[in-house]
């Protein structure tokens, strides 16, 4: 498993990277309304990442064995269904331009729709490749299709001045890329021949999971809908842009993880000792990061939007801030969830993406009438009460107590809450006219106040997880001082 989350983590690192670029040059290039009419539309086509995300091709993961015959009809039942899916968004796309009372919205979602179809073809050979545990391959066609297709032409179409079209024709060539070099590198056989067996199974394993996922994905989308809906195309880019920036983090800190994760409760199926063990685990490594990721958005978002975004995009500042209250939750509760799909519970999961699209949307819309930053405030409060939820939910299935998960979750807020007092009594010795220094001298001190408190507390507090890592990074300093007495 360690061995995926550093390949996973790897690629997320140079996604990101290339994200950050590309944030930053597009949104110089580009206006708010621009950015709104691409969240109006992704908004639509969006449910294929949800619902192609590992949906399909779980009775490939969870099978003991599986031939060719089985790939090959989960293959083309996928393909099909995601052109009846990809035929009915652009169907409905002149009704969805009306719904935002915005023109030229329709287009883009109709020819977005592609990437659909792209989701559809490289389902199968993913969950193929996840199941052989090649995730070297997985960071590979992830990498170099979005330095291709959201990096390289996204930014290329920008400056030559196609607007919004940059942005859709880097999705669609993106999704097409990713697709392709999984379908090779998963060697599978599509022309194999088709079973209905085998395409009943894929129905029967996928459904809830899916379901799950178009749940889960009306609850993340559900907001901008809403944003677009009630405060206009503009508001919508402006907020947009918030939540992408708190989606970079998210998806360095807790994507990674949720693959790795997926799988492996998938093999623990029955055993929920061992299952609360791995959830424990993931739980004691992945906190301290979330929650340092979440202070560390909070206390230095205008360093942030003024960096990625520009200047033009101040009104962004607000809405990060209040967005990165609930960051924690938003990673957190792809470990949990990871327990329930794993486990084989994804209709109890179903039920509860449909509390979280509830929660979420319900927010959104109470938010919505009183502008953007109560959007952002009601939205972290809901997924806060979401991730109790499914932290409850996930203790449920294996050998856990809430009690115990509640005091490794204030374990684990300790070196947060040092990270951000030592941040912002450092930055507040700095005079306000030093901007960049402030954050630099703020953001320092708090790296090195955590990593001193992690250095000094003792190893029964800090677990296994990260007594390890601690011991491999002083295990060099302590043998620079041995060696003169060797």
């Amino acid at each position: 498993m360690l061995t995926g989350v550093r390949w996973l983590v790897f690629g997320r690192l140079l996604v990101m990277a290339l994200s950050l670029i590309g944030t930053a040059v597009l949104s110089r290039l580009l206006t708010p309304l621009e950015f709104g009419m691409m969240a109006a539309a992704l908004a639509v086509i969006g449910f294929a990442d949800s619902m192609f995300e590992g949906a399909f091709g779980l009775n490939l993961i969870h099978a003991q064995g599986i031939d060719e015959d089985d790939v090959a009809t989960s293959f083309w039942s996928v393909f099909a269904l995601s052109v009846v899916l990809a035929a009915a968004i652009v169907l409905f796309a002149p009704l969805i331009e009306r719904f935002y009372s915005t023109s030229g919205i329709a287009v883009t979602i109709a020819f977005g729709s592609l990437v659909v179809v792209a989701r559809g073809i490289g389902a199968i050979p993913r969950a193929v490749m996840q199941r052989s545990g090649d995730f070297r391959g997985l960071v590979g066609s992830n990498t170099v299709a979005y330095l291709i297709g959201q990096f390289a032409l996204s930014i290329g179409l920008a400056l030559l001045g196609f607007g919004v079209w940059s942005l859709v024709w880097g999705s669609v060539v993106t999704g097409a890329i990713e697709a392709g070099l999984n379908l090779v590198q998963s060697r599978i056989k599509p022309w194999r021949r088709v079973f209905p067996g085998a395409a009943v199974a894929l129905v029967r394993d996928s459904s809830p999971y899916a379901l799950s996922q178009l749940l889960s994905w009306a609850a993340n989308n559900g907001a901008n809908i809403v944003v677009g809906r009630t405060l206009g195309i503009v508001s919508l880019g402006l907020f947009s842009r918030g939540w992408r920036l708190v989606e970079i983090i998210n998806a360095l800190v807790s994507t990674p993880l949720q693959r790795v994760l997926f799988p492996a409760f998938a093999t623990l199926r029955g055993d929920s000792r061992r299952a609360g063990a791995v959830m424990a685990s993931a739980l004691r490594s992945g906190l301290p990061v979330f929650g340092l990721a979440a202070v560390a958005a909070a206390l230095h978002a205008s360093a942030i939007v003024r960096l990625l975004l520009g200047p033009a995009w101040v009104e962004v500042i607000l809405i990060l801030q209040l967005l990165a209250l609930g960051l924690l939750p938003r990673c957190a509760y792809k470990v949990t969830e990871s327990v329930a799909f794993g486990m084989g519970n994804s209709a109890g999961t179903a039920v509860r993406s449909a509390i979280q699209a509830v929660l979420l949307v319900g927010a959104a819309f109470v938010g919505g009438m009183f502008g953007l930053l109560p959007v952002a405030g009601f939205l972290s409060a809901a997924m806060w009460i979401y991730y109790l939820i499914s932290l409850g939910y996930a203790a449920s299935l294996v050998i856990a107590t809430v009690g115990d998960l509640l005091r490794l979750h204030a374990k684990a807020m300790l070196p947060v809450a040092v990270f951000a007092i030592a941040d912002s009594l450092a930055a507040s010795a700095v005079p306000e006219a030093w901007f960049w220094i402030s954050h630099f001298v703020g953001g320092g001190a708090g790296l090195l106040a955590v990593l001193l408190f992690m250095a000094l507390v003792p190893r029964t507090w800090l677990g296994p997880e990260w007594s390890t890592a601690r011991d491999h990074l002083t295990r060099p300093v302590v043998g620079v001082f041995r060696r003169p007495g060797a």
